[in-house]
């Protein structure tokens, strides 16, 4: 299986708006239009090439969840 494109880097700050947004109740319909932090849910991304273009927030909750395993396997 072909290795995804997006590295942690590009997404941390993005899960890291979405996860602030959640937490304080921001309306998630909205969240491309903050000025001072977007997070644009609903635009287009490609995972791997095999796969049809899906959702941002698609992109970010699979990324997430990684993240947490990965986190959780170095500290248990």
């Amino acid at each position: 299986m072909p290795q995804p494109k997006y590295t942690v880097g590009e997404l941390a700050i993005p899960i890291y708006m979405l996860r602030n947004k959640l937490a304080h109740g921001a309306d998630l319909r909205k969240a491309s239009l903050d000025k001072t932090t977007p997070v644009d849910l609903v635009k287009k991304v490609e995972l791997i090439p095999a796969l049809e273009p899906r959702a941002h927030a698609y992109l970010l909750a699979e990324a997430a969840s990684y993240l947490h395993c990965k986190v959780l396997q170095k500290v248990l």
